[in-house]
C-alpha cells in the first residue's frame, strides 16, 4: 500500500492521470537490456542476442537498448557471461541517450554503481575517451568493477572518493558530469515494494540537501562548455526540478537543454517547482509507468556556458591539475608504486603481452603500471593520468593481471577486454556442451596448443584458459560460475 501522504502528492501532481499511474503500480515490472558495442561490432552483438534471446523489442529512444519480456535465466547464459548485454531497467537507459556525441570525451559518473548509466557511457566515448566512474561506498565499487570487467571497458578508471574530494583533484576536467543521484526512490515503489516501507514524508528533502551538495561539486568539475546531466528515480518535486531550479540560481553559468525527440516522446514534460523561478521547466523530462514501458525517472540535461567544449585527450597537458589538493578517501588507498616494479617484473609482463597478444594490438597500447599489487594497462597513456587523481583511484584500465615467481597470472578482466585480440581462441557455439562445462568451472578437451588463450562464444570474449596437452585449465573466476548455488538470472 502507498504511504498516505506520497498519494495525496502524487494525485495533486499527475491530476487527471492518477487513476492510470495507479493501474500501472498493479503491473509486473517490466525489464529491458542494452548492448554492449565495447565487446565487438555492434551489428554482431545484437545478431547473437536476438538469436539467443526471446521477447525482444527495440525501445525507441535508446539506440543500443530492448525492451525484454522473455522468461531465460538471464544471469546465466553465456551471452551475459561473455558482456555482450547489461540488464537494464528500460527508463534508466534514458537518461544517457539525452546527451549529444560524446565520442572521445572526458566523462564523470559521479555516483556510478552497480554500472548501468557506466556501461552505456562507456560505449558511447569510443576507443579515445575517457570515463571515469565514481563510489563512494566501497562494498559497491566491487560490484561496479565486476560490471566493467565483464563488459570488458578498458578506457574507465573507478574511483572511490567523496565528491567535494574528486573535485579538489580536477577541477573543470571533464566534458560530462553525470549525476544519477541518491534519492528517495519512489519511482521503484513498483519494482521494489520495500521501498515503499522505507519512505517517510521527509525524506525527499533530506535528500534534496544531499543533492544540492553533490551538484555543487559535479558543477567544479565541469569544463567550459560541458554537459551535466542529472538524475533520480523519485517523482518528488523538490527533488527533481526543485533542485535543479535551486541549482540554476546559483549557477547562473549553466543552462536546461531540450532533449532528443525520441527522449520526450516517452515521457512528460517538468513541472513548475513552488518556488518557481525556472525557465523552460518542459526541458526536464518525467518517465512514467503509464506513459512509457518502465519504472519512474527524472532527467534534466543542463550545459555550461563557453566555447570550449570536447578537446582530444591527447592535447590536454597533465599539468593543468597537478597543482590541485589531494584529500583523503577515508577508504583503502590503492598500492601504485611505479618505483616498486622489479627489471624481472616488467620484463615478464612484456614477454607474457608479446606471447598471447597479436602483434597489431601491442602497437596501440600504453606502458603497464603496478596498481594495486598487480599490473595493469591504463586507459590512457600514464603521462596523461592527472597525478592528484591516482590517490582515489580503486581500479584503473585493465588489469593483466600478477607476477609470481616469474610467472604472470592473467586477471579474468585482461581475457575479458584483450581476449578478441588474442593469438590462442577457443571458440564454442551455443550449443557445444563444452561451454556450459566451461561456465561450470570444468576443465574441457581443445586441439589447442600450450599456453594461454580464450574461450569465446559467438566471436565474443569470455574467459580464460590455460593450455597443456589438448586440456584446457579453467581460468573462469570462481564467483561467476555457473554452480548450483549461483543463479543470478
Amino acid at each position: 500500500m502507498l504511504p498516505h501522504a506520497y498519494e495525496e502528492e502524487m494525485r495533486v501532481l499527475l491530476g487527471q492521470d492518477f487513476e492510470r499511474y495507479l493501474s500501472a503500480l498493479t503491473q509486473p515490472p517490466v525489464r529491458g537490456l542494452h548492448l554492449n558495442r565495447c565487446k565487438g561490432e555492434a551489428g554482431e552483438v545484437a545478431r547473437a542476442t536476438a538469436e539467443q534471446l526471446t521477447a525482444l523489442s527495440p525501445l525507441p529512444y535508446a539506440a543500443d537498448g530492448f525492451l525484454w519480456a522473455g522468461e531465460e535465466r538471464v544471469g546465466r547464459h553465456p551471452l551475459h557471461h561473455a558482456g555482450a548485454f547489461y540488464v537494464q531497467e528500460p527508463s534508466a537507459m534514458a537518461p544517457v541517450c539525452c546527451l549529444p556525441d560524446i565520442s572521445g570525451c572526458r566523462v564523470l559518473d559521479l555516483c556510478a554503481a552497480p554500472g548501468g548509466k557506466s556501461t552505456q557511457l562507456a560505449n558511447r566515448i569510443g576507443p579515445s575517451g575517457l570515463l571515469v566512474a565514481n563510489e563512494v561506498v566501497a562494498s559497491r565499487c566491487a560490484v561496479l568493477c565486476g560490471n566493467l570487467e565483464r563488459m570488458g571497458i578498458r578506457r574507465a578508471l573507478v574511483t572511490h572518493a567523496p565528491a567535494e574530494a574528486l573535485a579538489d583533484c580536477l577541477p573543470a576536467f571533464f566534458d560530462v558530469v553525470v549525476v544519477d543521484a541518491p534519492c528517495s526512490g519512489e519511482g521503484m515503489f513498483r519494482k521494489d515494494p520495500a521501498a515503499q516501507t522505507e519512505w517517510k514524508p521527509e525524506t525527499p528533502a533530506a535528500c534534496a540537501r544531499r543533492q544540492a551538495d553533490i551538484l555543487l561539486q559535479a558543477a567544479r568539475m565541469l569544463h567550459p562548455g560541458g554537459f551535466l546531466l542529472y538524475a533520480t528515480c523519485t517523482f518528488s518535486v523538490c527533488e527533481n526540478e526543485g533542485t535543479v531550479a535551486a541549482f540554476l540560481r546559483a549557477h547562473p553559468d549553466f543552462s536546461l537543454c531540450e532533449v532528443p525527440q525520441a527522449v520526450r516522446d516517452v515521457t512528460a514534460p517538468g513541472v513548475q517547482p513552488p518556488q518557481g523561478g525556472l525557465n523552460h521547466p518542459e526541458y526536464c523530462r518525467r518517465f512514467y509507468p503509464h506513459l512509457a514501458a518502465g519504472e519512474g525517472q527524472f532527467m534534466a540535461l543542463l550545459r555550461r556556458e563557453g566555447d570550449t567544449f570536447f578537446p582530444p585527450i591527447s592535447a590536454r597537458a597533465q599539468g593543468q591539475t597537478t597543482t590541485a589538493k589531494q584529500r583523503p578517501t577515508g577508504g583503502r588507498r590503492p598500492d601504485r608504486k611505479p618505483a616498486g616494479r622489479s627489471d624481472a617484473d616488467v620484463a615478464c609482463i612484456a614477454a607474457f603481452l608479446r606471447e598471447v597478444l597479436q602483434e597489431q594490438a601491442l602497437s596501440a597500447l600504453p606502458d603497464p603500471v603496478l596498481f594495486r599489487g598487480g599490473y595493469c594497462l591504463p586507459p590512457v597513456p600514464n603521462a596523461l593520468l592527472p597525478a592528484p587523481l591516482l590517490p582515489l583511484c580503486y581500479a584503473m584500465g585493465v588489469r593483466i593481471g600478477e607476477v609470481r615467481k616469474g610467472r604472470v597470472i592473467p586477471h579474468h578482466h585482461f581475457f575479458s577486454a584483450f581476449g578478441g585480440m588474442m593469438k590462442t581462441k577457443l571458440p564454442l557455439s551455443a550449443s557445444d556442451p563444452r561451454l556450459f562445462a566451461y561456465l561450470s568451472g570444468e576443465e574441457i578437451a581443445c586441439d589447442l596448443p600450450d599456453g594461454w588463450g580464450v574461450v569465446t562464444v559467438n566471436d565474443l570474449p569470455l574467459g580464460g584458459i590455460k593450455v597443456t596437452s589438448g586440456r584446457a585449465k579453467n581460468h573462469y573466476p570462481v564467483g561467476l560460475r555457473n554452480t548450483p548455488s549461483a543463479d543470478r538470472g
